[in-house]
């Protein structure tokens, strides 16, 4: 299950900045942007939202992984605890 989720994370994860990029590139080439520019920024585009995607994931993953303190943890214990009884 691990290396699916790894493949599917990978296919997403490419696919999701080259079509931005591709759509913008489009966009500006539509606009009469020569191609070698538009291409040019197509990637540049690409970097951009690939760069945000992975800082949003770091930050995500670091906050997410703060251990819970000694009070978190009576309080649940206290919690389970008078649930049971």
């Amino acid at each position: 299950m691990n290396n699916a989720s790894l493949q599917i994370g990978s296919a997403i994860g490419l696919a999701a900045p080259v079509s931005v990029g591709t759509s913008h590139a489009t966009s500006l080439w539509h606009a009469g942007i020569d191609a070698t520019t538009a291409i040019a920024a197509r990637y540049v585009l690409s970097f951009a939202v690939a760069a945000g995607v992975r800082a949003f994931g770091a930050g995500s993953g670091s906050s997410a992984s703060t251990r819970p303190t000694a009070a978190t943890i009576r309080t649940v214990r206290k919690t389970s605890r008078q649930r049971a009884a």
